[in-house]
């Protein structure tokens, strides 16, 4: 290995990740925020140790760019890209340790060609802070363990914070402290670690980081594991479940890295010890630790209950290393060469099928359901928001009118799109907590009108909406509208609310 080569790849690897950098920002701050990064928008004007939801650090990450960006698309979503860039950094600096700058080059441009970061990754969720901080602890930790004396201590001590802040952006990070334990105990090189302090004065670090968030649930009415538990529920009445739960977590994993990636990652896993391509040592035994027990476990959860696919996204961050690996030591064979060349073509083509989408059906004149289509949840909130302020105008003003939902979603997207940013509440009838529980009380607008606002196609809600109000009116449903679907996307029921006589939450809300 050449300075020059080793330099080149440097080089290379920076100019991608700053063209995919540059290109998510504008193509973030040109689209609408879905309705889950609205909802954590909301997070952001109510900073707290916990949320009903999930753990409290991507609060802070969406405050700290909007403070810079304004209460704008870009604002929210500046934090995921700046994010996704850290992350694919230390993964090449990762790979770049472990193996070659080449083996981080490949895995730089793997990662930024498969769905997972090429279309979500300016989309302002949990994933893309634990990523990064998942990634800077996987490099920090491996730093340490190769080092000795005051450094190595240092180092442990840097990797504690930043295994907590891990787990502080999304609860599952806590897989990041078995899976360092699990290296040090099959590792012979490192396994005098465990004769030591320093590993477990971290993990005692990463724990304490916690305690504000388990203290917040203490009085906040445990309501993080009263969501757990609702969320440990579903899907459990589905006939034939365990298989149709690990199936649909199969397939969620394929879709989030391609599948002939995902294909090539599965069958990595039983080699804990060397590739198919014959690497072997301990470079790869501490990859497939910090990846492997994020897959199992989530794919155990998923045969008890209904998983989202981003829970294992973790995974990949070494993941898509030892795939780098393999495809370098078994390019030179013919039928894995093709192998290779045919998942890098599928992955770029659903990760670009994800942004044309729409284009694509309107000049193939394909017939599709725009239910398939994820762009359309980035569009038509602002229409939205313009009908829902002339609602509210026409019934009183801001002062004597508020705006309500069911669920988090409408009053997140009302809250952000309508000029004022007004505070907006979501009122449980007869359907699941958010943590528009914790931040207002809207008993304090007893005798207000409202505007109430949900995404059904059928007058849902309306007896409940009765119940809490003097007189309910339907209004004409907001049809939402995108090219080149001929049927509307999205069809928002509006009902214009008068005389608002009170809400109970423990005689309304489902699941608590």
């Amino acid at each position: 290995m050449t300075w020059r080569t080793a330099r080149s790849c440097d080089i290379t690897a920076a100019i991608i990740l700053l063209l995919c950098a540059a290109f998510r920002l504008w193509y973030g701050a040109a689209h609408e925020l879905v309705s889950d990064e609205a909802y954590y928008w909301q997070w952001s004007r109510h900073l707290d140790y916990g949320y009903y939801d999930n753990t409290p650090l991507l609060a802070y990450v969406i405050h700290f760019f909007v403070q810079l960006f304004g209460d704008t698309e870009l604002g929210v979503r500046a934090g995921a890209v700046s994010c996704v860039l850290g992350m694919s950094a230390f993964v090449y600096l990762i790979a770049r340790r472990l193996f070659s700058p080449q083996i981080g080059l490949i895995s730089v441009a793997i990662l930024n060609i498969v769905p997972l970061a090429a279309d979500a990754s300016f989309l302002m969720t949990c994933d893309p802070p634990q990523l990064l901080l998942w990634a800077m602890t996987v490099y920090v930790v491996k730093v340490a363990i190769d080092s000795e004396g005051a450094c190595a201590t240092r180092l442990w001590l840097i990797g504690g914070v930043l295994a907590g802040l891990t787990i502080m952006a999304k609860l599952n990070g806590l897989i990041i402290l078995p899976a360092v334990f699990l290296y040090l105990l099959l590792s012979p090189q490192s396994r005098h670690w465990l004769k030591r302090p320093e590993p477990y004065i971290a993990a005692v670090i990463a724990i304490a980081i916690l305690t504000p968030f388990l203290y917040w649930n203490h009085i906040h009415e445990n309501a993080y594991w009263q969501h757990g538990h609702q969320m440990s529920q579903r899907g459990r009445d589905k006939p034939n479940f365990p298989i149709r739960g690990f199936g649909d977590f199969l397939g969620a994993q394929a879709i989030l890295i391609s599948p002939l990636f995902y294909l090539t990652y599965l069958r990595l896993m039983p080699k804990w010890r060397d590739t198919a391509s014959g690497e072997k040592g301990d470079a790869w035994l501490y990859l497939w630790c910090c990846s492997a027990p994020v897959t199992f476990i989530t794919a155990c959860v998923s045969l008890h209950n209904k998983v989202e696919g981003n829970w294992a996204v973790a995974a990949y961050v070494t993941g898509i290393i030892m795939i780098a690996v393999a495809m370098a030591h078994s390019w030179k064979r013919m039928g894995m060469r093709v192998w290779h060349i045919t998942g890098i073509v599928l992955s770029l083509t659903i990760s670009t099928a994800a942004f044309i989408m729409p284009w694509l059906i309107g000049t193939l004149h394909v017939k599709a359901d725009a239910k398939i289509d994820r762009s359309t949840e980035m569009v038509g909130w602002k229409s939205m928001a313009s009908r829902v302020a002339d609602e509210r105008e026409s019934l009183g003003g801001a002062a004597k009118c508020f705006v309500f939902g069911f669920n988090y979603r409408l009053p997140s997207q009302a809250a952000f799109y309508l000029p004022d940013k007004p505070i907006t509440y979501s009122l449980a009838l007869h359907a699941r907590a958010n943590n528009y529980m914790f931040w207002e009380d809207v008993n304090k607008r007893i005798g207000d009108n409202a505007v109430f606002i949900n995404d059904s196609e059928t007058t849902e809600g309306l007896d409940e909406c009765r119940a809490i109000f003097d007189k309910v009116e339907v209004a004409k449903p907001i049809d939402i509208y995108q090219a080149p679907y001929a049927k509307p996307i999205r069809t928002i029921q509006v009902f214009r609310c008068h005389g608002f006589k009170g809400y109970d939450r423990k005689r309304w809300q489902d699941g608590w």
